[in-house]
């Protein structure tokens, strides 16, 4: 199945690890890289030198692994039938978003309880929320309380 458009061809034994160099911790540690580089670019930050060591690393081993597809523009891909590829290909995909020119776009969303980024695609740059339908209607929602606690004071 494609989960947000990445191939994952994965079986629950396919996660299997040592305690040591379990996947999923592998994926921590570059999920926890990639969150400290997006609150320093939201922030206008210089990305802390930890998590660029090892977007670093973990895209540069994606790299070595990963084939051209054949079509333009090119890009790098991999197939993913293991763990390993699974990071590999989420390494390649924090890496394109880190260095791609649409990372000025990029947005936290307004809403204190999610944490979401988003890329703010809106003509006017001015989108609050990951998800208007989700995000932005409990926030509309909870306006819509306040005003109604004040008016009834």
């Amino acid at each position: 199945p494609a989960h947000h458009g990445l191939p994952l061809n994965l079986a629950p034994a396919d996660l299997e690890g040592t305690a040591r160099n379990h996947p999923l911790e592998r994926v921590r540690h570059l999920r926890e890289a990639a969150a400290a580089a997006l609150d320093a670019a939201v922030s206008g930050q210089p990305v802390p030198a930890s998590a660029l060591r090892h977007i670093d690393a973990a895209w540069r081993q994606a790299l070595a692994r990963a084939e051209l597809d054949p079509f333009l523009p090119l890009r790098h891909t991999i197939s993913v039938h293991t763990a390993d590829q699974a990071l590999d290909l989420l390494a390649l995909e924090v890496g394109r978003l880190c260095s791609g020119d649409d990372v000025s776009s990029l947005r936290r969303c307004d809403d204190s309880d999610c944490g979401w980024y988003f890329l703010d695609t809106s003509r006017n740059h001015s989108r609050r929320w990951c998800d208007s339908g989700d995000c932005g209607n409990r926030a509309r929602v909870r306006a819509f309380a306040e005003r109604d606690r004040r008016r009834a004071r």
